[in-house]
């Protein structure tokens, strides 16, 4: 684990460099906003501490710099330390993208523990981030046939053959695949669903239906959707990582296999 702080007096950071050697965690010091930031863009660190300093200027204008950029540490964690009895930079610089801040003098073992548990923080928030983009692409294995949906791009394959889907039967399959085996009541896919005119229930049934007959056009062998009798609806298969080999797309044939959602419901 690896942080740098911005100190430009460095009398904080030559007091807890060893400190926080003795948790792992490597320091790397300067005094310089600057230099501080050149630093970040050719090093990786887990967080960044800025000393706060209203007559030199250090710190709130570097916390916004750091937010509004494009870099790949824009959303590394930061801790803010001041020494002013005046919290009114500390709450600006929060408004600016801090995670968190400390007044001085810093209790050492708070500072470890403020240190850990934005890093952990900022971990969750990108294993979470990772798990969205796991959802957007969604790749099931049904028998011995494949499916892919791409929530992103909109489109549909099975076994790398398009399937016409509308907008709703595309929106009701996508949910389903959210948990392959989990069954989803009528209720939760009506709350998920916009489903407008009529018996709710009956045109969740009837979505069903136009699904598995569509299909079943493209393979007669399929059996996509489960019906649990007085529960609900619950897709069959199983999600898997890595699509067979069919579905790796030729240069200059990117659209092969796949097809647009409709517009319409």
């Amino acid at each position: 684990m690896k942080i740098l702080i911005i100190d430009e007096d460095k009398a904080l950071s030559n007091s807890i460099k060893p400190v926080l050697m003795r948790y792992n965690i490597r320091l790397d010091a300067t005094a310089c906003s600057t230099l501080g930031y050149k630093l970040l863009t050719q090093h990786t660190y887990n967080l960044l501490l800025i000393v706060l300093d209203s007559a030199a200027g250090i710190g709130l204008n570097l916390c916004q710099k750091i937010r509004t950029s494009t870099t790949h540490f824009k959303n590394i964690p930061i801790i803010l330390l001041s020494s002013e009895k005046d919290l009114t930079d500390l709450i600006v610089g929060l408004e600016m993208g801090a995670d968190d801040y400390l007044c001085k003098p810093v209790e050492q073992r708070e500072l470890v523990a403020r240190i850990r548990a934005a890093i952990r923080r900022s971990q969750d928030k990108a294993s979470e981030q990772k798990i969205e983009l796991g959802q957007q692409k969604i790749q099931l294995k049904i028998g011995h046939e494949f499916l892919f949906i791409d929530r992103v791009e909109a489109k549909l394959s099975l076994d790398a053959k398009p399937v016409k889907l509308t907008a709703m039967e595309f929106d009701l399959l996508a949910l389903l695949a959210n948990s392959p085996g989990a069954v989803y009541s009528r209720d939760e896919i009506i709350d998920s669903l916009v489903v407008q005119g009529g018996d709710f229930s009956r045109n969740i049934d009837a979505l069903v239906y136009r699904i598995r007959k569509k299909f079943q056009q493209v393979s007669s062998k399929i059996n996509l959707i489960r019906t649990v009798r007085s529960k609900g609806y619950s897709l069959v298969g199983k999600r898997i990582v890595s699509p067979p080999n069919f579905y790796l797309l030729k240069p200059g044939n990117e659209n092969n296999g796949f097809i647009d959602k409709c517009t319409e419901n």
